[in-house]
């Protein structure tokens, strides 16, 4: 339909019309927050204000722009979500005051942008997925906290992570899962605490642990499964608690675990299985040096030898 405005009028009338509805109709469409003015987030296509960036800090952020891209959490378990948004931690002694730039709200990385966006993040309150096949690194330079779960899985491209340097604690369940390259993760050299579980699940190129030198408690489980390359469980040397059940299982070339060497108290069961070139004399000399397992054993299908001399006190852990 044509029509025509014929004087200054109604061009001024149609001119406040349409300023008054895009202030009310809702948020311009976006990509990334460039699409976005200053104050804004690009939050599932649309602008919208940083209501949910919380600035704990009296720095000045002006030349920053916190957060932006899709929140698309697909991790719909409901226990690895954090309950509450504490803005004093008292299990880890963070005060997350100290934080700059805080997100309150689950946040998914899936490609470079999303990436950049999360770049000067120092902490999150929820879980963070990062789900991508465009990236080799995860450069987050910045993140020392996580009030949630830190989930990276089906990374078609990562090799490292050394971009998470800065990482000292997670609340809840740290989830390494289907990173077919994946092979150094050193960047996590820095993270002391985990308050769920640590799974490492199916990554095709992992063998070396190293870069949980630093971990010193584990509330939740701790599994390796199905790691093709593994050939030693090392690291981990400051370990001292694991809070919930152990599984190793699956690893098709493991031979040894060695590392643990301060790891005293398992609080819940220990499992290794189907580990075809793992001795089960050699499980037993690990748990030997263990003070508590308060779970039951389960070691089964590993590989077989005529070693019994110490089967006698492993079966006897309990």
């Amino acid at each position: 339909m044509l029509f025509y405005i014929q004087n200054r009028s109604s061009i001024l009338k149609l001119q406040l019309l349409i300023l008054f509805t895009i202030i009310f109709s809702g948020c311009s469409e976006c990509k990334t927050s460039s699409d976005c003015s200053g104050i804004e987030i690009c939050s599932n296509g649309s602008c919208k204000e940083t209501s949910t960036i919380i600035h704990s800090s009296t720095t000045n952020n002006s030349s920053s722009t916190p957060p932006a891209g899709t929140i698309n959490d697909s991790d719909t378990d409901d226990s690895d979500s954090s309950s509450s948004y504490d803005t004093d931690d008292t299990d880890s002694g963070y005060d997350t005051s100290q934080f700059s730039s805080c997100l309150n709200s689950p946040y998914t990385i899936s490609n470079e942008a999303e990436l950049n966006d999360f770049f000067l993040v120092e902490c999150i309150l929820d879980n963070l997925v990062i789900e991508t096949d465009y990236v080799t690194n995860i450069d987050l330079p910045n993140l020392k906290y996580a009030g949630g779960s830190i989930t990276i899985r089906n990374n078609g491209s990562l090799i490292a992570v050394d971009g998470l340097s800065s990482l000292e604690y997670v609340k809840n369940n740290l989830i390494l899962s289907n990173n077919n390259l994946l092979s150094d993760i050193t960047g996590l050299k820095n993270l002391k605490y985990i308050g769920g579980s640590l799974l490492i699940d199916n990554n095709l190129y992992l063998n070396d642990f190293s870069g949980f030198q630093s971990i010193t408690s584990i509330n939740g489980s701790l599994v390796f499964r199905d790691i093709p390359s593994l050939t030693v469980i090392d690291g981990f040397d400051s370990l001292e608690s694991i809070g919930a059940d152990v599984e190793i299982s699956g690893n098709d070339t493991l031979t040894a675990i060695s590392g643990f060497k301060n790891l005293k108290t398992i609080d819940g069961g220990f499992s290794a299985y189907k580990n075809p070139y793992l001795y089960d004399c050699d499980i037993c000399t690990f748990l030997e040096n263990i003070n508590t397992v308060s779970g039951s054993l389960f070691i089964d299908n590993n590989s077989q030898d005529n070693c019994t001399s110490n089967m006698d006190s492993c079966v006897n852990k309990k």
